[in-house]
């Protein structure tokens, strides 16, 4: 019988060392890419990777007039990297307009980042 050691995504390894180096360089990655726009930060966690972009979304929500978050948010996709999982969406798809204000949607946010 042999031993193996599996990762979070589902790899299989035969020895813990390796195991735990290839967990530790997989971090969440998020990229905002945008007519002439381009970011790009990792996490090492994912509760991290989750304040991060829910601030940016907030911010982002402050600054601009109402037309003007709209037309970024349109013109934004948003991927989230996190070992084999990638998932994106225009920021458009995670907010949602309530009186006086925009909120993050809760469902897509947590699909986005898990």
């Amino acid at each position: 019988m042999k031993i193996c050691y599996i990762s979070d995504d589902g790899k299989y390894f035969e020895n813990l060392e390796d195991c735990k180096k290839y967990e530790s360089k997989n971090d969440y990655v998020v990229e905002f890419v945008g007519i002439d726009y381009h970011f790009v930060q990792s996490f090492k966690n994912k509760q991290d990777c989750q304040h991060f972009v829910a601030d940016y979304i907030h911010k982002k929500l402050k600054t601009f007039k109402a037309q003007s978050v709209i037309n970024f948010f349109n013109d934004t996709k948003i991927t989230v990297s996190h070992k084999s999982d990638i998932t994106q969406f225009n920021l458009i798809d995670l907010i949602e307009e309530v009186p006086a204000h925009y909120k993050i949607k809760s469902g897509k946010f947590h699909h986005l980042i898990r």
